[in-house]
């Protein structure tokens, strides 16, 4: 019988190769069990990738509208916020102006009520989240209301005396305003002062916002529109409420003018907050279903996370003991080739 020759280099060679292949066979048993997935797709699925591919492209749809819904629902409650705090503004100037209905009320302090209304609707309604007005619409890079008491808000004071000037045929601080009645003063608020306020003016004298909302889509099939802008019926009322009693308050009025503006500074800002209440109520509308959609994209996400794992998810006791047993035979290997490695014929000699 005839026996092979077998060299060291040989069974070095063989050991190193083994201990190279068990080394990736770790790697990889590692890798799928830090990921929880195998670590081949293409190879594990086969015919099943693209059903894999599909659902991880649903999966990171779902997971940006769930991020965007988290922006919006931040945006909401900074609306709701601002909008809160000009109904609390609003119910506070009408608490005050009441009693100068009856004269009880120093002028100075009428004007003061007057400035602090419209500071603060300008405050809130100039509400901004991520750099963009929340009240302004699609106009997000544009204020939702001018600071009437400041030089900005110098052109709607002039509209406004100049309206008073073209009712009468005097402005506001002429002595002959003194003689105004009070039946006077309720026709040209109720007239001329009131169009100051409307659409037009609004959109080129008060205001920088657009008639639409902001839309955003808050589900795969779900697109919203948001109802509350600078536009809606309260902001404007409660402003007027406040530039005429703040104008007017300062003039040369006599009694019976200056108790119709308190009166019907009153009413404006009384039907302000009734109008505010109901847009608080469609922006709550708004809020509970982008809650409802987080709710919805949730579970969807769910659903489709459990396909994933059953397709591409590894058993960890299993990736466990695979990673032992492997362990197990590199440490073998480098055993073997350890006292390979210390074999010599000067050993023998």
């Amino acid at each position: 019988m005839k026996l092979g020759q077998i060299s060291t280099y040989a069974l070095h060679h063989s050991l190193q190769s083994q201990t190279q292949s068990v080394q990736k066979q770790l790697n990889t048993a590692n890798q799928e069990m830090l990921s929880g997935r195998v670590s081949d797709i293409g190879k594990s699925l086969g015919g099943q990738t693209s059903q894999f591919v599909d659902m991880e492209s649903q999966i990171g749809f779902l997971d940006q509208i769930a991020s965007l819904n988290g922006l919006l629902g931040t945006r909401l409650t900074a609306m709701q916020t601002a909008m809160g705090s000009m109904v609390d503004a609003t119910n506070s100037f009408m608490q005050n102006v009441s009693a100068a209905v009856g004269g009880n009320i120093e002028r100075t302090t009428l004007k003061a009520l007057g400035e602090q209304l419209t500071g603060a609707l300008s405050q809130a309604l100039n509400t901004s989240f991520n750099g963009e007005f929340v009240f302004s619409g699609i106009n997000t890079d544009q204020k939702s209301l001018i600071d009437f008491s400041s030089a900005e808000g110098a052109a709607a004071r002039s509209m406004v005396e100049t309206s008073f000037q073209t009712h009468f045929g005097f402005p506001p601080s002429d002595p002959a305003a003194e003689n105004i009645t009070k039946t006077q003063m309720e026709a040209f608020i109720d007239g001329p002062y009131s169009d100051l306020f409307d659409d037009a003016n609004w959109s080129t004298v008060w205001s920088g916002t657009a008639d639409r909302g902001m839309r955003s889509r808050i589900s795969q099939r779900e697109i919203v529109e948001n109802p509350v802008t600078a536009t809606d019926g309260g902001f404007r009322e409660a402003l007027s409420a406040a530039v005429l009693v703040e104008v007017f308050s300062d003039s040369a009025i006599g009694g019976g003018a200056l108790e119709a503006v308190a009166d019907r500074g009153f009413k404006l800002a009384a039907t302000s907050v009734g109008n505010l209440a109901n847009s608080q109520g469609n922006l709550g509308v708004m809020e509970q279903r982008v809650d409802d959609a987080k709710q919805r994209l949730s579970l969807q996400k769910d659903v489709l996370t459990t396909h994933v794992e059953e397709l591409v998810g590894i058993d960890a006791y299993e990736a466990a003991t695979r990673i032992n047993q492997l362990m197990i035979s590199l440490e073998a290997s480098y055993a073997a080739t350890s006292r390979l490695q210390g074999l010599s014929l000067i050993n023998y000699l």
